[in-house]
């Protein structure tokens, strides 16, 4: 994998952001389903809901009313209605071949927002089979597991605004977010939309279980390129077309996998592989010296784990690992890797925990001071402020919310 600087991750605000999966169609007096409708003669699905009211799950947002209609209001502004891909695109995907409607005619209804989707002429012939005929059945005959997701750019200014707007503070002056939305019980910040870029159909493997319309050269295509990802082969982040499945979490698991078992890959062509071979082929059982020597020639060298070695050279489970421990330092950083959380989860869960460090030493200092004490008091140690404050240099705003 590309070597990446975290803190510059971090300390920046994403670009993009995906919605939660919202599924099901809304009924509808007409026919859900019209094969050879919509503007373009190529089908049409009634009333799909694009997104719908309350916690993006996994985002730490909420999603209210007013991000609903911005939702409505930015697709109806586009001329040729808003774009409708199958399946998420990967991160090094541009998304080409995988346009299959255009969403029109959106509003707001029942705490979600709908749109008809107009099927595209392509979409019926795609390198992949035909994606029209397999969203049309999926919509007809199961409509709860037809997902969708928006893709769009946050509005941070005007969602730190409704923060800021809603924030009550206690006689000590300390502030906390409220949420004006009752059902928001827990008090997520509300999301609010820049841009609206697409919206994605979402294909689950209970719903394509044998790869209807999925060649067979597409299936072999993405296991070869998730397998040369996952074993560190190749640094692009495969777009999965075929197979429902987590690159990186794939590529954790092998990593994992090689590590519990003391493996690694090589290459046939490795030359150290090679010598390797030479060398146990020149081992002879009647001569103790030679066999002395290769023996201890680990132990001289140290383990490639013992070497110092470079970014270059370090497995992409190994980067990754460093990776978390640069940003949420070495105790939890090591733990949230571990336990295989993403670095979305990990910012959320190490953001928990330095509110509540911070609320704990906010609450000891007004002791402190109630009692007469106005000496310096030392909470921590020097390298335990030294690891929180760059956490908190290392983690988004959007998680410290």
């Amino acid at each position: 994998m590309p070597k990446v600087n975290p803190d510059d991750v971090l300390r920046s605000e994403p670009k993009f952001s995906r919605s939660q999966i919202t599924r099901g169609l809304k009924e509808s007096q007409q026919p859900r389903v019209e094969r050879d409708g919509g503007d373009y003669g190529a089908g049409l699905i009634r009333k799909a809901s694009l997104i719908a009211r309350g916690e993006a799950l996994g985002h730490g947002m909420w999603i209210d009313d007013e991000m609903l209609n911005q939702v409505a209001e930015h697709a109806n502004s586009l001329k040729t209605g808003l774009k409708v891909r199958f399946t998420h695109p990967g991160l090094s995907s541009d998304g080409l071949g995988t346009l299959t409607a255009r969403a029109k005619a959106v509003e707001v209804i029942d705490g979600a927002t709908i749109g008809d989707l107009h099927i595209v002429q392509s979409a019926h012939k795609t390198p992949d089979g035909d994606l029209a005929e397999y969203v049309m059945d999926l919509a007809e005959s199961d409509p709860d597991m037809f997902g969708m997701s928006i893709v769009y750019s946050p509005d941070f200014k005007a969602e730190r605004e409704h923060e800021r707007d809603h924030t009550e503070f206690d006689e000590d002056g300390r502030g906390e977010f409220v949420s004006p939305d009752p059902a928001n019980e827990s008090n997520l910040p509300h999301a609010r939309l820049s841009k609206l870029y697409a919206a994605d159909v979402v294909d689950e493997p209970a719903a394509n279980p044998n790869g209807l319309f999925y060649r067979e050269q597409s299936l072999a295509k993405d296991a070869d390129a998730l397998v040369s990802y996952a074993l560190g082969l190749s640094t692009e982040r495969p777009a999965m077309v075929s197979l429902s499945i987590d690159p990186d979490r794939v590529s954790q698991f092998v990593g994992r996998f090689l590590d519990n078992h003391g493996l690694q890959i090589t290459s046939k062509e490795d030359p150290m592989a090679d010598t390797e071979k030479n060398q146990d082929a020149d081992k002879k059982p009647e001569n103790d010296q030679p066999t002395t020597e290769t023996e201890t020639k680990p132990e001289e060298s140290g383990t490639p784990e013992e070497k110092p070695a470079g970014d270059g050279e370090l497995s992409a489970r190994a980067r990754e690992g460093k990776a978390f421990i640069e940003a949420f330092g070495e105790e939890d950083g090591s733990k949230y890797f571990a336990n295989g959380l993403s670095f979305e989860q990990a910012q959320v869960q190490f953001t928990k925990k330095l509110r509540e460090e911070n609320e704990q030493l906010r609450q000891r200092l007004s002791a402190r001071r109630a009692d007469g004490v106005e000496e310096p008091i030392e909470f921590s140690s020097d390298e335990d402020k030294r690891q929180q404050k760059k956490g908190l240099e290392s983690v988004i705003r959007r998680a410290n919310r």
